[in-house]
């Protein structure tokens, strides 16, 4: 069901970006204390952008284009 919805495929390339991105920072910039914080909140903030269009997936828009 998800996987036709364009949204859900760049929400998923965009979530990996992050995931990779986060992991290089910690990696580089092991000792900090900022970076390591932006990064923890890149991967909230981007894990809030998948709930929401996960919660999408259930909407009124969803049902009306089935």
């Amino acid at each position: 069901m998800f996987e036709n919805n364009i949204i859900h495929k760049l929400s998923k390339t965009f979530a990996i970006r992050v995931v990779k991105l986060c992991s290089h920072l910690k990696k580089t910039y092991q000792f900090d204390y900022i970076v390591e914080t932006m990064a923890k909140q890149m991967l909230r903030s981007e894990t809030s952008i998948g709930a929401n269009v996960r919660e999408q997936g259930g909407s009124k828009y969803s049902r009306l284009h089935q």
